[in-house]
């Protein structure tokens, strides 16, 4: 009497559709990492509504930049409206540099905006006039740096990591819209 006892092969299942995965996943993100490339960093966006809807909210005086050097890309603009009312709008760039910054203006009150947009509670590092404006400087995350300038009605940030020659220039040009 003979018995045939071949060996059991586990469910090969499984390992077919993650290879199969891996053959289609593989080269979708490869053209998707070349048009980024082409293009030449992120997709611009058009602030234009983001900033209507602020105004319409009515919370806070409303800036905007005006005269910014060529160069700077917007790449993100909405409005949060927060509980009780608030509303915040944040605008982000990319610099000439390649340098990353938002502007941030809301009324939320301060001792709950800053540590939200900073990462953590921190005290000011410092103080600069730019474009007119007093500002306290303070540190962000990472290697951010942040420009504040409080006011009764609104509290405007500009955070970025960037030369402290853009991030100048992106506060000093905020102006009331016109």
């Amino acid at each position: 009497m003979s018995s045939s006892s071949a060996p059991s092969r586990a469910n090969p299942l499984p390992r077919n559709m993650a290879i199969s995965l891996g053959v289609l996943l593989i080269p979708i993100v490869a053209v998707v990492l070349v048009v980024q490339w082409l293009s030449g960093g992120p997709a611009a966006v058009d602030p234009s509504s983001a900033y209507e809807s602020a105004r319409a909210v009515d919370r806070f005086p409303v800036l905007q930049p005006q005269g910014l050097p060529t160069g700077w890309t917007v790449t993100r603009a909405d409005v949060d409206h927060g509980n009780g009312g608030t509303a915040t709008l944040r605008i982000g760039y990319v610099s000439p540099s390649g340098g990353s910054a938002r502007i941030v203006e809301s009324d939320v009150p301060v001792t709950s905006l800053l540590p939200d947009e900073l990462g953590g509670v921190r005290p000011p590092v410092g103080d600069r006039t730019v474009g007119g404006r007093d500002w306290q400087i303070y540190s962000g995350r990472g290697k951010e740096r942040a420009l504040v300038w409080q006011q009764p009605k609104v509290t405007i940030l500009v955070i970025g990591q960037m030369p402290d020659s853009e991030l100048n220039a992106l506060a000093a040009s905020l102006h009331p819209a016109r």
